[in-house]
């Protein structure tokens, strides 16, 4: 399975060089690939918050995911073992689904730059909520077991909460406090 956001590009070589690594390395079942960053039309250098990693990256991707959906290949069964995107989520989406795989799998990153990320522009999702990170602690609510979710999840609320009563966002206030209690 392959996946390309609409904002999204392909370099011509990717699904070839993916297909290639996972023939070679027939234990792997996700792969992603480094991104071209472009906002603006202008290309733009990514900060070390969005290092990429392979191996076991479940703790390494709580805060943000750096998997980009349109870099990653996986095998269709994983999503009989993790399940599905999660549809209640609006976006984020992607990052639940990381790190319910990151939880279970070995990832693969190709560090070559096969994919172009576009940014900046103003029908973006990301753009269209304040307050993303309402998203991700729904998401990371889902691995109470593990201690560094708890501790992130605990952080996301905490800010997200200070946020809400800036914008007198009761309802978003009311959802973190909620999320704080189940977490302690």
């Amino acid at each position: 399975m392959a996946f390309l956001d609409s904002d999204d590009e392909w370099i011509d070589t990717k699904l070839e060089k993916q297909a290639q690594f996972h023939s070679l390395n027939k234990e792997s079942k996700f792969s992603y690939t480094a991104e071209l960053w472009v906002r603006d039309e202008k290309r733009v250098n990514q900060s070390k918050k969005f290092e990429q990693f392979s191996g076991d990256i479940f703790d390494k991707i709580l805060t943000h995911t750096t998997i980009g959906a349109s870099t990653v290949i996986m095998h269709r069964d994983i999503f009989e073992y993790v399940g599905l995107f999660d549809e209640e989520l609006e976006v984020c989406e992607d990052y639940d689904l990381w790190l319910r795989v990151a939880k279970k799998y070995t990832i693969s990153l190709l560090e070559e730059k096969l994919t172009i990320k576009y940014g900046g522009h103003s029908d973006q999702l990301s753009t269209k909520y304040w307050g993303m990170d309402r998203f991700r602690i729904r998401a990371l609510a889902k691995h109470k077991e593990s201690t560094e979710a708890k501790k992130v999840l605990t952080q996301k609320c905490e800010q997200l909460k200070a946020g809400a009563i800036k914008h007198e966002n009761i309802e978003l206030q009311k959802e973190c406090e909620w999320y704080l209690k189940q977490n302690s």
